[in-house]
């Protein structure tokens, strides 16, 4: 018997090349999984959230040259220090995939092979530092954005989220020996047309609720090219040109992997076989991410999506969340400003972290990490309070909830403000009112963990 599909949440792969810090833990994953939760609390259907670790970013690479660490060693070792805060701070994940599995990696090549086939490929000559033996593209070289000047990775701009295009690069400069290229090598490339990017715009109009970072990305993406192959001494090879896969394509084919998974289709299947049964099963998916990631899980993701065929990939809506800021600047370990996550373990209950943290999210705009204080007090009320109107008070705050378990209505910011307001109306109106207002509160913030 075929099981009804279910929704899907993922949440994007850390990189291990570091622990997670408070930025990373109050953003998409916190959103995600106190989604989850809300949906689960309020709703009968299955919901899933998923997600896995970055295991071949060039990051990796970059920082086990920093440290004297060999990539492979470093990456199990940050893997597992991720791993711990997710649990620290009470982050389930319903599945937790493994990018080495040999079965994973036979689907990948052949979803790879597939993708070729459907796709324009091309080859252009590209920098790369001899002295340090690194193609001068994703993490072993920065340049300044052409779009907005930021100080970009040859990958995509965090700033502005627009791709950057090696031809185009600003004062280019190796991340290792911060000098400019003397060489060149070859890498490949995805070649996006006018076309191909007005029908992922299409697709994806109304899917990102307004978000103003992927309506800016898509008022100023044209046609460009998108980083395929390259040649790193670090990665995941598909074929045998020598060359690696972008991560972030890596990326896409596991999170297919994972809902093929999740939806209970055989994975040993074929890659067209596994793609036309995950087709008819129909699931919903939901991409929860940061700013920085907005090119990838709005245009990239669709374009591989739709040149494939594979439908539930194609995202019915993303949930996308700004940097958090410390001291007024982005909360960033390369740039020393940073709060780790573990840091704060043990300093309070895992309800009061990451009730801070919900405070704290960044859902619209930057916003600075909320401080350590207990939680705000209600304003005492002006004038007299309204009288209390018995159990229509908890129906309101009932069906507050239930409209914040539609994903297009969802917002921590509204969650907590729900809690807020309910608690102060608790205090005002008193007796028997206040009573099944707080239980059922109390309650709602068990199911959440949050305090």
């Amino acid at each position: 018997m075929v099981r009804p599909a279910p929704t899907v949440v993922f949440t994007p792969p850390p990189t291990p090349n570091g622990a997670l810090h408070v930025g990373h833990v109050g953003g998409p994953y916190l959103r995600a999984d106190l989604y989850v939760r809300l949906v689960r609390l309020l709703e009968d259907r299955e919901i899933r959230h998923v997600s896995h670790v970055d295991t071949y970013q060039s990051y990796v690479a970059k920082k086990a040259v920093e440290v004297g660490a060999e990539p492979d060693a470093l990456s199990r070792e940050y893997t597992g220090r991720i791993r711990a805060d997710f649990d620290a701070y009470a982050l389930s994940h319903d599945a937790f995939g493994d990018n080495r599995d040999p079965e994973y990696l036979r689907f990948l090549r052949e979803g790879v092979q597939a993708l070729t086939d459907v796709v324009t490929v091309v080859e252009r000559e590209v920098p790369r530092c001899e002295g340090c033996g690194r193609t001068q593209l994703e993490a072993y070289a920065r340049s300044a954005c052409t779009g907005c000047l930021h100080d970009a990775y040859l990958n995509v701009c965090e700033n502005c989220s627009l791709p950057q295009q090696v031809d185009d690069a600003l004062g280019l400069l190796c991340t290792q020996c911060r000098t400019a290229a003397g060489g060149t090598t070859t890498a490949r490339f995805l070649s996006f047309d006018a076309g191909a990017v007005a029908a992922v715009e299409d697709t994806m109009r109304h899917r990102h609720g307004a978000s103003r970072r992927a309506s800016a990305l898509f008022d100023r993406l044209g046609p460009h090219l998108a980083l395929w192959q390259f040649e790193s001494p670090y990665g995941i090879a598909v074929d045998d040109s020598g060359l690696v896969l972008n991560p972030w394509v890596e990326i896409f084919f596991h999170h297919t992997w994972c809902l093929l998974q999740e939806c209970g289709v055989d994975t040993r299947l074929p890659f067209s076989e596994a793609v036309a049964e995950l087709n008819r099963r129909d699931p919903d998916v939901i991409y929860f991410f940061g700013v920085d990631n907005t090119y990838y899980y709005a245009f990239l993701f669709t374009a591989l999506a739709q040149a494939l065929v594979i439908r539930p990939m194609v995202p019915s809506r993303v949930k996308i969340n700004h940097f958090m800021h410390l001291r007024g600047a982005k909360i960033s370990s390369s740039r020393g400003n940073v709060v780790w996550a573990d840091e704060l373990v043990g300093t309070a209950p895992v309800e009061v972290l990451r009730t801070r943290l919900a405070r704290s999210c960044p859902e619209y705009a930057p916003r600075e990490l909320a401080d350590d204080g207990p939680p705000l007090s209600p304003a005492p009320p002006v004038g007299v309070p309204p009288a209390g109107e018995g159990p229509r008070e908890l129906d309101v705050v009932r069906a507050r909830l239930a409209d914040l378990a539609a994903i297009d209505a969802f917002s921590v910011e509204r969650l907590v403000d729900v809690l807020d307001k309910g608690r102060e109306r608790a205090r005002a109106v008193g007796g028997g009112d206040a009573d099944a207002i707080d239980d059922y509160l109390a309650h709602v913030c068990r199911e959440l963990q949050l305090a």
